[in-house]
């Protein structure tokens, strides 16, 4: 379990839950840092709670399209939850609002990725 000011990283059976929380240019620099670890750690999907987030910035972005990339060589998924509307706007305006899956919560997500 990875659990700092920025984000907290928990393994669950099967899948991994990173919770996003101060995304400022410090704490990216630690997200990414992390990346490898996290993808490598054989937890399977990874499922990423925006839930307190109504941004993400170019730097965290990077982050995520890299453990995306990761996963994808395990064949695995990323998918983000609780994405509010001022988030997806953000997305859509970086244009990587098709790069992710997206879930309404947890227990969608999980169903969709088994």
């Amino acid at each position: 379990m990875t659990d700092n000011k920025y984000f907290n990283f928990a393994k669950h059976e099967g899948y991994g839950v990173i919770t996003l929380r101060d995304l400022d240019y410090a704490g990216a620099k630690i997200f990414e840092e992390s990346v490898d670890e996290i993808s490598g750690k054989g937890e399977g999907h990874i499922i990423v709670n925006c839930e307190s987030i109504s941004e993400l910035p170019k730097d965290w972005i990077r982050g995520l399209l890299r453990l995306q990339l990761n996963l994808k060589k395990e064949t695995k998924l990323l998918k983000l939850i609780h994405v509010n509307y001022t988030l997806m706007n953000c997305l859509k305006k970086e244009g990587i609002d098709t790069s992710f899956r997206f879930g309404k919560d947890l227990q969608d997500a999980l169903s969709e990725l088994g």
